[in-house]
């Protein structure tokens, strides 16, 4: 297997402060290691984020063997008016910028510069073009017009300097080639991949007895951040409705509370595996993802699935192993959970979920993105 020398650049990844973060991230770049790859990341640190957690417990986080800086920066609030915002949004780039330069180590010869999420690329684009540098950008983001806001349309003519450009879902894919046709030869559709040695079916009474959860309960799983788009609320409201209980694997403003909320809160990765097995259904009414990460890894653990019935998930799911709902309706979403578990579904649901899953595994991203830089794909 060829050997290779990358360096990644992320907005997004483990800290001590906040080991849950970018989880995702850190999996594809230990995906490439696996690979052959000697991978080095950037991935800078807010100190007024950390001020934050500064009484939260530090958590030990093993990156090995990735070779990680994380160098403090400055970042502002946006929650301003649009002058200050656009402000603070050029300070926020200034700094992380600043802070990703300061780390690259200029005498190391990269096969490849890997940028997860725009604000990464923007940071060594120009820098690495001149030491002809191939840059591949992943852009996963599940509503790309959020950056006219923050960068006007000058962003989408940037793109075209990257060597290649990640699409994880063929709905971004024609957002993108729509606004600058140009970008055509640069992008490709690459879905995102789940480690399947890690997510796989386990024994639910084993999980649930480990997580000293009742083993009669009726139990629905929601990972993802809890806000108003992931539609956490409607999940919330519609247990209470149904008697059914829900795990609630996540953060954000939007915690679920009440009688039927087993649990609410973030975990470990290394222990997600375990919550997702510990339940019968996997719900996300989510308004817009890019590929959720969170779908494949309940896919691949034998989840039946409720979601949205929007075209980022039509793209790779089937009413083989989904029920798909209107995300802003309650009584739609109610509907769904009782005919999963009504229909005695569940086990043919799994079966297919399982076996869908072993077309989106992580190793064939990463042999996908060393195929592209090498030259061997076309996208």
């Amino acid at each position: 297997m060829k050997s290779r020398k990358v360096l990644a650049v992320t907005t997004n990844f483990p800290s001590p402060r906040f080991p849950e973060k970018g989880v995702f991230v850190r999996n594809i770049l230990l995906e490439m290691t696996r690979q052959n790859a000697d991978v080095d990341v950037i991935a800078p640190l807010s100190w007024v984020a950390g001020l934050k957690t500064l009484f939260k417990p530090k958590q030990k986080v093993n990156l090995s063997p990735l070779n990680v800086q994380q160098p403090m920066i400055t970042t502002f609030s946006l929650r301003f008016g649009k002058f200050i915002y656009k402000f603070f949004m050029w300070l926020n780039d200034l700094s992380f910028n600043r802070g990703v330069r300061r780390s690259i180590n200029h005498d190391t010869k990269y096969d490849f510069c890997y940028c997860h999420f725009l604000r990464s690329g923007l940071a060594v684009v120009d820098l690495l073009k001149s030491k002809n540098t191939p840059i591949v950008l992943n852009v996963g983001e599940s509503n790309l017009s959020v950056y006219d806001n923050y960068y006007g349309s000058e962003w989408i003519e940037k793109l075209s300097d990257f060597d290649h450009i990640l699409a994880v879902s063929k709905e971004n894919r024609d957002i993108l080639l729509k606004r600058n046709p140009l970008l055509e030869k640069n992008i490709h559709y690459v879905p995102n991949g789940v480690n399947t040695n890690i997510f796989h079916p386990r024994d639910k009474l084993k999980c649930r007895e480990k997580l000293h959860i009742d083993l009669n309960k009726k139990i629905v799983v929601f990972v993802g951040h809890f806000i108003e788009r992931k539609g956490v609320q409607l999940v919330s409201q519609a247990i209470s409705r149904l008697g059914i209980y829900g795990i609630f694997l996540g953060q954000g403003p939007l915690r679920p509370v009440g009688e039927y909320v087993l649990y609410a809160g973030s975990v470990v990765n290394e222990e997600l595996p375990y919550w997702l097995s510990s339940a019968d259904v996997f719900i996300l009414p989510s308004k817009a993802e890019g590929m959720s990460n969170a779908i494949l890894e309940a896919m691949a653990c034998g989840l039946p699935l409720i979601v949205s019935d929007l075209e980022f998930n039509h793209e790779f799911l089937d009413s083989a192993c989904a029920e798909f709902i209107n995300p802003v309706d309650i009584d739609d979403i109610c509907s769904a959970i009782e005919k999963v578990f009504s229909d005695n579904r569940q086990k043919e649901m799994s079966e297919s979920c399982v076996k869908l899953s072993k077309k989106y595994t992580i190793e064939n991203r990463i042999r996908t993105i060393f195929g592209l830089v090498d030259g061997n794909l076309t996208g």
